[in-house]
């Protein structure tokens, strides 16, 4: 019985000395741990390392959409219809407007002339320009007609001749100087038609030395001359120096 207990009382003493060893162990072990430890060490804490969570991808920017209140809608709507309404209009065959002919006026071939304000109502005759010099009246109260120019009446000018005087006294177109703008002069034909022109302007130049407005084309209108002697007269070669030229227009 004491035997028995001896070796109990061994065994408890030596169980004690190992769980004081043991103890003592792990003791030291966890001073190690603690002298290791950053607080003690005077470092900041280490935290555990957290995984963040990915970020959802982020949407493309779209720029806000703007709504038209009523009276911009109605703009809208209005200028659409405009622009339909006018494309329309554009498809839909219009009434061709009627372009008048164009009638050029006509001339007459002249049998008289007649100037009121000079006292002149004469025959007209046909002259020619074809010749070395052109033809002129052989009686000295005719008047003659140049029949390589226009028609009286015509789009161009018509030229008329006529002498200033004879060796008896004054001829026909005597008094052509004393005329002005605004003066009608009357042609008319064989049977009774006639051209009434107005007077616009009168000029003197050299024999031989007529600018091409006498006789040529100025503006396209029905236009009309008479030209006759002016100047001085040259006794030696029995003419006048110069040309006098009336310039006129159809009126009527």
């Amino acid at each position: 019985m004491s035997r028995a207990l001896r070796v109990l009382g061994a065994a408890l003493v030596s169980m004690s000395l190992f769980a004081v060893a043991c103890a003592g162990s792990a003791g030291s072990e966890l001073g190690t741990a603690l002298q290791d430890s950053p607080q003690r060490n005077g470092a900041a804490p280490t935290t555990p390392a957290t995984v963040e969570p990915a970020a959802e991808p982020t949407p493309p920017a779209t720029e806000p959409t703007t709504s038209t209140g009523p009276e911009e809608d109605g703009a809208t709507a209005s200028g659409t219809a405009d622009s339909a309404g006018a494309a329309q209009a554009a498809a839909e065959p219009t009434a061709t407007t009627e372009i008048p002919e164009f009638v050029p006026p006509t001339g007459i071939v002249p049998t008289r002339i007649a100037i009121p304000t000079i006292d002149v109502d004469a025959p007209t005759i046909e002259l020619s320009l074809a010749g070395a010099e052109p033809e002129v009246p052989v009686d000295f109260d005719d008047a003659g007609w140049y029949t390589q120019t226009r028609l009286p009446g015509e789009i161009g000018p018509a030229v008329i001749a006529g002498h200033i005087d004879s060796r008896s006294g004054p001829a026909v177109f005597a008094r052509l100087d004393q005329l002005e703008p605004g003066d009608e002069i009357t042609v008319t034909a064989a049977d009774g038609e006639s051209r009434v022109f107005e007077v616009f302007d009168a000029a003197q130049y050299p024999k031989g030395d007529l600018p091409q407005s006498v006789f040529g084309f100025g503006t396209p209108e029905p236009e009309l001359r008479l030209i006759t002697c002016g100047g001085t007269f040259d006794a030696e070669v029995g003419h006048y120096r110069d040309n006098y030229v009336v310039f006129a227009r159809l009126i009527g």
